[in-house]
């Protein structure tokens, strides 16, 4: 009779010959690897990451390992370049790094096993639904007259509540800029547009807000390494960003539903009838509109595109008011420059902006300075390939260290500081821009809704704070708490109040 040690080590034997035979037979990549700090055993850098703020520690290891260095989530490999011209080059020339990092099943709508959206997927799915969507957007006002009215119905919204708050302590502001945003986005995408006050969009906003706000902190952690939520789903921040992530499957299918009951062949009112469109005359079965497929990716599109596009926006607003309140010379700078352009009889608008210098300079440095989202999103190599001389095997994961880059003392001289001049020509009369600014990254993966964003913080921006003067509250000794951020992998600031007072009163 064989023994059970004799079998155990045939078994062991053969392992180990197709372990070897499979390294053996696989082709040599050339490059070499990039440095990068040791690990533990089936758990890699993940003890290192400081929790609180992990993209302190991408700062930390660029200074450690240089312009791209990897480190390891488990077995997940990830590399993390450094130097602006690089992340450029990167996700912008070569098709195979425009890949969407891998982090399981977190993000995926439906668990059926397929990716569904613009933002996770890959292919010719995601090549279909990225080209569909920027088209259509176009169609409904981004980058159009159009869509400077929408914002401007909001802000004028926002301009009266400011006006009945005048001269009260106001805290939160995010909210208030996150139901206007979210409403501007919502009317493109649904053809309703409804008053802030509305119970409706108030639960909207409080939807997307606390979906945000997960990935925004613990959730983080577990898309970095998606393994965790098989060992703490709930520590991990997993179970709460999936009950959240319901909310939003259930509250966009609804609205979709909604649209099928009315939806008209001969007049498509928003961009969820044409998407619905296309999936009613589509009849081939491998494309991302055919059948049950198409109307899923619809459903999953508006929740990237407010992913995407509303917290990012609310939250470099929210980061304005802070900064303009905390660097009073910054706000009256951004004043004058517009009492002399536009004067005190009408509101600012897009056509302004060429000459508004000081202002385009202004909301730069506020980006660079807040980077929101310190490493942006992850993209993801689909082959392999030699980048600068080093390997970058397939599925290896890719990150812009955009924090380090943005607080780089060697491109900015003096990071540390709030300087709006810096974006400035000598003379003070041109904004510059920067190539090393790159609060929406590059490439393919290009963050969809960046006209809609800049637009929206120019026309907030200008209006507000032409109209009102606004500092932090005198009666509250904890009115400011100072410019460093909350901790998260998303960037918000502390908590702060600020009084308005009206400068044409």
């Amino acid at each position: 009779m064989i023994s059970l040690t004799l079998v155990g080590c045939f078994l062991l034997g053969v392992l180990a010959y197709l372990l070897i035979s499979k390294r053996l037979n696989k082709p040599k990549l050339k490059g070499k690897l990039p440095p990068g700090p040791p690990g533990l055993p089936l758990l890699g850098n993940l003890l290192q990451m400081n929790k609180k703020v992990p993209f302190m520690t991408f700062v930390d290891w660029a200074k450690d390992y240089g312009d791209i260095y990897s480190f390891k989530m488990g077995n997940s490999v990830s590399y993390v370049i450094s130097d602006p011209t690089w992340v450029k080059e990167l996700f912008s020339q070569d098709a195979a790094f425009a890949g969407r990092m891998y982090i399981g099943d977190m993000v995926d709508l439906y668990k059926d096993g397929t990716m569904h959206g613009i933002i996770n997927t890959n292919g010719d799915h995601w090549e279909q639904l990225r080209r569909f969507t920027l088209r259509q957007l176009r169609d409904f006002g981004f980058g159009k007259s159009t869509m400077e009215t929408l914002i401007m119905d909001e802000l004028k919204e926002i301009l009266d509540w400011v006006k009945d708050h005048e001269a009260e302590s106001v805290g939160n502001i995010k909210e208030k800029m996150t139901i206007a945003v979210i409403n501007s986005l919502w009317t493109i995408l649904s053809g309703h547009r409804y008053k802030h006050d509305d119970p409706a969009l108030q639960k909207l906003t409080s939807t997307v807000t606390s979906v945000l706000e997960d990935i925004a902190g613990s959730g983080g952690l577990v898309i970095m390494a998606p393994w965790l939520k098989y060992i703490i789903p709930e520590w991990s921040g997993y179970n709460a960003f999936r009950r959240v992530l319901e909310k939003f499957r259930v509250m966009f299918t609804a609205a979709v539903d909604e649209h099928k009951q009315s939806y008209s062949e001969d007049f498509q009112r928003d961009f969820i009838d044409v998407f619905l469109k296309e999936i009613k005359t589509c009849e081939d079965v491998d494309s991302a509109f055919f059948g049950e497929l198409g109307e899923k990716q619809l459903v999953a599109v508006i929740a990237d595109l407010f992913m995407a596009g509303s917290d990012t926006t609310s939250t470099t607003l929210d980061w304005t008011f802070l900064y303009l309140s905390t660097f009073p010379e910054a706000q009256k700078k951004l004043q004058k420059e517009l009492d002399t352009v536009i004067g005190d009889s009408r509101l600012c608008g897009l056509s302004d902006r060429p000459n508004l210098p000081y202002t385009e300079a202004l909301l730069a440095e506020i980006m660079r300075y807040s980077s929101i989202t310190p490493s942006g999103v992850g993209h993801r190599a689909m082959a392999d390939r030699e980048f600068k001389g080093y390997a970058i095997p397939k599925d290896t994961s890719l990150l812009a260290n955009l924090y380090h880059i943005h607080f780089n003392p060697k491109i900015w001289g003096d990071p540390e500081n709030f300087r709006p001049e810096r974006f400035l020509s000598p003379d003070g009369k041109t904004f510059k821009k920067h190539e090393a600014l790159l609060p929406f990254l590059v490439g393919k993966r290009q963050c969809a809704g960046e006209t809609l964003a800049r637009d929206t913080l120019f026309l907030y921006t200008t209006n507000i704070f032409h109209r009102f003067q606004v500092k932090f509250d005198p009666k509250d000794g904890n009115a400011n708490p100072g410019i460093k951020p909350r901790p998260g992998f998303m960037l918000n600031p502390m908590a702060y109040k600020v009084v308005f007072k009206d400068r044409q009163a």
